[in-house]
């Protein structure tokens, strides 16, 4: 007998829920988190070489595991839940949502991935002016919201690509409402023996600021001053 035909809707939803219990296993073994992510995501990416002959399109997984991971370390150090926020309904009735947050009608903790938000006036929370798509920003509200992280994530980077994340973040300092502890943070999946000077030299420059984070695969090198991931998120939640 044939084996029932999967909707397409429960196999992707099985590779997320996948993905959550890796994530999960990775943070209740407090082994390297950035360590089990880049392994994560390596393999990841042989699979669909296989299928169609290349790992194009493929590039939202590090983003993805990031966040994953972000969310679930400040549910677990906060004792919150994130919910779904339902920002609109596309034209067919689809719920579209772009928000995660701590409570449904009284929100004071807010997660986002690939969110700019230009008209405040359009933002039923009253969001602040967010003008760039950053991979990943955090947001908490006492009086008003402030940015608490925000996260700029790259699969494989260049230097080119680094100084564009880098300078996103400094333009967050500056222009953002910010808490007194935040942190701007850039995560890279690329081994530490493979970045070049120049790459080591901007993120060495970065890194000396105070609330500025370097993330990348390996141990922590006192000339690049990077930070483990699970200091980073300590540090905000």
């Amino acid at each position: 007998m044939n084996e029932r035909l999967r909707k397409p809707e429960e196999i992707i939803e099985e590779f997320f829920k996948s993905v959550q219990r890796y994530i999960q296993n990775l943070i209740i073994t407090k082994k390297n988190l950035i360590n089990g992510l880049y392994a994560f995501a390596n393999k990841a990416w042989e699979v669909p070489k296989k299928y169609k002959g290349n790992s194009s399109q493929m590039g939202f997984i590090p983003e993805y595991i990031v966040f994953e991971s972000i969310r679930q370390f400040i549910e677990r150090n906060s004792n919150i839940s994130f919910l779904p926020y339902v920002r609109s309904k596309t034209w067919d009735g689809k719920i579209e949502t772009y928000y995660f947050v701590n409570d449904l009608n009284d929100p004071c903790c807010l997660l986002s991935q690939g969110l700019s938000i230009r008209d405040t006036s359009l933002a039923k929370l009253g969001l602040p002016y967010i003008k760039y798509f950053h991979d990943i920003v955090y947001l908490v509200n006492k009086k008003r919201w402030n940015v608490k992280a925000i996260f700029e994530t790259k699969g494989y980077f260049e230097f080119p690509s680094l100084k564009g994340d880098i300078d996103r973040l400094i333009f967050a300092e500056k222009n953002y409402p910010l808490e007194d502890n935040y942190a701007l943070v850039f995560v890279g999946f690329k081994p530490q023996d493979l970045l070049t000077k120049k790459e080591k030299e901007l993120t060495s420059a970065f890194t000396k600021e105070k609330n500025h984070f370097c993330v990348i695969p390996g141990e922590k090198d006192p000339e690049l001053r990077n930070s483990l991931l699970e200091e980073v998120l300590n540090f905000i939640s």
